[in-house]
């Protein structure tokens, strides 16, 4: 990722207080947009190579260590590029949960999904006046109101007149598509600094989403994204209602607290078999567990203690 490359790595010691390396100990670390990536500890040797004792103690060592210390980052940027190219590779090798190929059960509505989620984006691009750049504005009551018609997606595909109108042919069964609140989220897709071509290309692109095993009682379908960036979820109609219930709420809450921890929603729609009498309702989020580095410890904290009394031995 080029944009966290050029970030500035992050020292816990000002260069001033930098002491020799036998009385020190420094953890070298990488951010990307204020989100920790890589991280490790320099070696005596490493730091000896740039902080030696005599340079503190001579007459000009504060100008000294200053220069030093740029020259520690500098090489501090080029190691830590490669722990995390590295990182990531070792990453791929692992991922979670099954990939969804052509016999795989959810497979045709994988395919769904992914068609509606980039009929969304290209639609939503294509009504904006500023050339398909998104201009943040003021939310209004309507935006949060906002339900598009339902939409048919045959398998032959529709022509029409605009992207409202056309959709593409496709090899899965016949499905119609609607989407929830859409301006509401386009906003917070570019306030949470998810540009729509990278969204489409994680959530719709040429690899297959894979699922996850339902984690709670719910029954819900878990989908992960390649790249793990983005969750999709499905969702009952009163989780749905729930959810465009506080989201006025919530969207002022993020607004407000930048570096808040709540869960990052980009998409709310729903998909229906009409010759099957079924809909399927999901939300896009932020996958708060996608990062490089090794997590020791995981809790999975309830909002509930609705049945999760358990009678003591």
């Amino acid at each position: 990722d080029q944009s966290m490359l050029e970030q500035q790595p992050a020292l816990i010691h000002e260069p001033e207080d930098l002491q020799p390396p036998k009385t020190k100990r420094m953890m070298l670390q990488l951010y990307s947009a204020g989100k920790l990536v890589a991280e490790e500890e320099a070696s005596a040797e490493f730091l000896s190579a740039y902080l030696p004792a005599s340079i503190l103690k001579s007459p000009q060592g504060k100008g000294l260590a200053r220069l030093h210390a740029r020259a520690f980052q500098k090489d501090l940027r080029r190691r830590s590029k490669k722990n995390f190219l590295k990182a990531r590779r070792r990453g791929g090798q692992n991922l979670l949960g099954q990939t969804v190929y052509k016999d795989h059960p959810s497979y045709n509505l994988m395919l769904n999904l992914q068609l509606g989620i980039r009929w969304s984006v290209q639609r939503a691009a294509s009504s904006l006046a500023s050339g398909g750049e998104y201009v943040a504005r003021e939310l209004t009551s309507e935006d949060f109101r906002s339900i598009t018609p339902e939409v048919s997606f045959p398998r032959g595909g529709r022509k029409g007149g605009g992207a409202a109108e056309a959709t593409p042919p496709h090899d899965s069964e016949e499905f119609r598509w609607k989407d929830y609140c859409p301006s509401v989220f386009l906003h917070l897709r570019s306030f949470f600094g998810v540009e729509s071509g990278q969204y489409v290309r994680s959530l719709c692109g040429d690899t297959a989403l894979r699922e996850l095993p339902s984690p709670g009682k719910s029954g819900s379908v878990f989908f992960l994204s390649q790249d793990q960036r983005f969750v999709i979820k499905t969702m009952n109609r009163e989780e749905m209602r729930l959810l465009v219930r506080i989201l006025p709420k919530y969207s002022l809450h993020v607004s407000k607290y930048k570096h808040n921890l709540l869960t990052q929603y980009f998409g709310l729609h729903s998909v229906s078999f009409p010759h099957k009498r079924r809909k399927v309702r999901f939300v896009v989020m932020g996958n708060l567990m996608c990062s490089d580095l090794a997590m020791h410890r995981r809790w999975d904290l309830k909002g509930s203690s609705a049945g999760r009394w358990t009678p003591t031995p």
